[in-house]
């Protein structure tokens, strides 16, 4: 899985938040603080095994899916789902110290 603090041109467009592209490039998961927006984008035909692996990576920085009954996961024009994620207490810890989730000063 790679990093990139703007999303990659075969997702559409250029974003400021930072964005975790799995290695087949088929799942992406898109963390923006700012804005409050979480979520994982799987394109068709992803690998089941590399959504877990992205959902874990997601749980390590604090993020979760959101439940059903809370919001529930969409289904894109293109065919591919999206998860939306939550913040929890784990992720404010994570933030402030990460350089995923900031930038450092010039």
């Amino acid at each position: 899985m790679s990093t990139n603090n703007a999303a990659q041109s075969n997702w559409g467009g250029v974003s400021n938040a930072q964005d975790v592209i799995s290695i087949d490039g088929k799942i992406r998961l898109h963390v923006d603080g700012e804005e409050w927006d979480f979520h994982i984008t799987a394109r068709p035909a992803f690998n089941p095994q590399m959504l877990a692996a992205m959902v874990a990576v997601a749980a390590s920085w604090g993020l979760e899916p959101l439940d059903d009954g809370e919001y529930e996961s969409e289904f894109l024009d293109d065919g591919s789902i999206r998860i939306h994620l939550v913040a929890d207490e784990t992720y404010f810890a994570y933030a402030d110290n990460h350089p995923l989730f900031y930038e450092e000063a010039a």
